[in-house]
């Protein structure tokens, strides 16, 4: 299992400066997704010939991890952001 990062450590640290938003629904929801992705991106990767942000990838976050269209976008990003394979 992978480890959340010192980014996303520091990312909240946010988090402390803005209780509110932490318990929000939506922004526990959002966190709970990214964390699934960024935690099963691993093995996943793993099991495919190649990654392509806009086919597999994008699948993959909209029907397994349960992301929407948008949150699928956004964890795009996120999932860039710790790891090298999608650069």
């Amino acid at each position: 299992m992978y480890e959340l990062s010192k980014a996303l450590k520091e990312k909240s640290k946010t988090n402390e400066q803005y209780p509110v938003l932490r318990n929000t629904p939506s922004w526990r929801q959002l966190e709970q997704l990214y964390t699934k992705a960024i935690e099963e991106f691993p093995e996943w990767c793993k099991n495919q010939k190649s990654i392509q942000k806009t086919g597999n990838l994008h699948t993959w976050l909209t029907d397994v991890i349960g992301a929407d269209s948008r949150e699928a976008e956004l964890a795009k990003k996120v999932l860039s952001d710790i790891f090298s394979e999608l650069k």
